[in-house]
């Protein structure tokens, strides 16, 4: 009697289609949910990018060369690096670092290197064998912004960093 009904049971092809729709249609939900996901942690991380180069062109905006070092001698360059890290979408959610300041290099590998503090600029580059070059004063702004999931269900966007850290740096003199 059982293996009557399971012999009926497997020859029976009724909804076969359903089923078959509804495995497709998770992977498709899957795969929707994974593409949003990763568009929406691009875009902030674009964002976060945006902000952190436009606090550094406002820095360099706001502080000419004759208040130099900036994060000692121009008292509007933390009020004006806030609000141009604040101008993009995402608002107060991006988080500004503390400023760095310092003289920096090219070394012969052709990286940028630190030589001393914003307040003793060095005479040359000496100290990465580049004797014959000045030092530039760079101002370093560093951006962080932690990524919030759309849905609460694991995604390849967690493979990705988060918090979002961005780095831009800008000559000042």
């Amino acid at each position: 009697m059982i293996q009557a009904v399971l012999i009926r049971f497997a020859r029976d092809r009724r909804g076969v289609a359903a089923v078959e729709m509804s495995l497709i249609a998770s992977l498709l939900c899957v795969c929707t949910v994974n593409a949003v996901e990763v568009a929406r942690y691009a875009s902030s991380a674009r964002q976060v990018s945006a902000a952190t180069h436009a606090a550094a062109q406002a820095a360099f905006a706001t502080c000419d060369p004759v208040h130099t070092p900036a994060t000692t001698k121009c008292p509007e360059l933390a009020t004006t690096t806030g609000a141009a890290v604040a101008s993009t979408p995402l608002g107060a959610a991006v988080k500004l670092s503390p400023l760095t300041e310092g003289y920096y290099c090219v070394s012969t590998a052709g990286k940028l290197t630190y030589v001393s503090a914003a307040d003793s600029p060095p005479a040359d580059c000496s100290s990465v064998s580049q004797s014959g070059i000045r030092p530039g004063l760079y101002l370093r702004v560093q951006t962080t912004y932690t990524h919030a999931k759309l849905l609460g269900v694991p995604t390849v966007a967690d493979t990705f960093a988060n918090p979002i850290q961005r780095s831009a740096w800008m000559r000042m003199k």
